[in-house]
């Protein structure tokens, strides 16, 4: 056979293996775009549009009421043009629901509804950019307001790959912050700290990554907010890669006994709960690790509408959705 009918025959091969599956997966991403779409109507008058967002806020749970309350603060911020307040809650509720696809995302190991996540991105970071503008023209150095930006502009760019633009967008954000709390050292509480610390522990060393930083920010961060479980979570890693066990551990302890979460932060507890448990197993903790599963299953008992962040399923294999844990494909 020639070399070129061997080529052309090894194609026709691959395409034949392959399509069927390229065609599962386009049909997959088609239907999950779908799926981004949701029903979201806005009350008439502005004080109904804010109360109706602050309920939806608090279904942290939720994909569709966290992404209509981030429609609802943008519809009522463009109907406020001239309150900056407005415009920096609705920048909020834009980082909270683009944290939660975010999360979603990070679960969808076999990228089975990845259409539907990019989809919902692209939406909620055209309204962040306009509300972004919007702010800037009224408060561009407003401490709070550079945090906020800082934060949400990194979300919005979906899971971080570590690639050169996503590692650029952080430098930049690293530099809002820094700016945020020259201005305001306890502004947003210990947010603007305890992002700095997450990324400079994240980041290659080559990119600015830097243990010691992302030590001295999150202990700051800590002593602000010291029943937060995301920091506590975040030094039990560094004191662990520091090889300071004892230290570790102490964090891990604390975390079986933070306080109770409010309901908007339910969902993002159960999750932090869930990555200490992998960080007990991990360290060898086994006494800490049943706690931290007893309290993670108490609380899921108690709200059952919590996303469970199974990760069980694969594309052509049935079985638990990896995002809602149920057997519902």
């Amino acid at each position: 056979m020639k070399s070129h009918h061997f080529i052309n025959y090894m194609f026709s091969m691959l395409a034949m293996l392959f399509l069927p599956q390229l065609s599962l997966a386009l049909q997959f991403n088609e239907d999950a775009a779908k799926s981004a779409e949701y029903d979201c109507p806005i009350p008439s008058t502005e004080s109904g549009i804010r109360v109706k967002a602050e309920q939806l806020h608090l279904n942290s749970h939720s994909k569709n009421d966290l992404g209509c309350a981030a429609d609802l603060l943008y519809a009522l911020a463009n109907r406020q043009k001239k309150n900056f307040d407005t415009q920096l809650t609705a920048i909020e509720y834009h980082y909270d629901y683009m944290q939660h696809v975010n999360a979603l995302s990070a679960f969808d190991i076999a990228r089975i509804a990845e259409g539907e996540w990019l989809a919902r991105l692209e939406k909620a970071a055209t309204q962040f950019n306009e509300i972004r503008q919007r702010a800037a023209n009224l408060k561009p150095n407003d401490p709070k307001f550079l945090i906020l930006t800082a934060i949400t502009s990194v979300e919005s760019r979906g899971l971080i790959r570590y690639t050169k633009d996503d590692i650029q967008a952080i430098q930049r954000a690293i530099s809002q912050l820094k700016e945020a709390i020259q201005k305001k050292p306890n502004a947003l509480n210990a947010v603007a700290l305890k992002a700095l610390g997450r990324w400079h522990y994240d980041l290659p060393a080559i990119s600015g990554g830097n243990m010691q930083k992302a030590r001295e920010y999150l202990e700051k961060a800590y002593r602000l907010d010291p029943g937060n479980i995301e920091l506590l979570r975040y030094l039990v890693e560094v004191y662990d890669q520091e090889l300071e066990e004892n230290k570790a551990r102490k964090m891990l302890s604390r975390i079986t006994k933070a306080p109770q979460p409010s309901k908007e932060k339910r969902q993002l507890f159960v999750d932090e709960l869930r990555n200490a448990i992998g960080l007990a197993e991990r360290l060898g903790h086994g006494k800490l690790q049943k706690q931290l599963v007893a309290r993670r299953n108490k609380l899921l008992n108690a709200h059952p509408e919590l996303l469970t962040r199974f990760i069980e399923a694969s594309v052509g294999h049935f079985g638990e959705h990896p995002i809602t844990g149920k057997r519902d494909y």
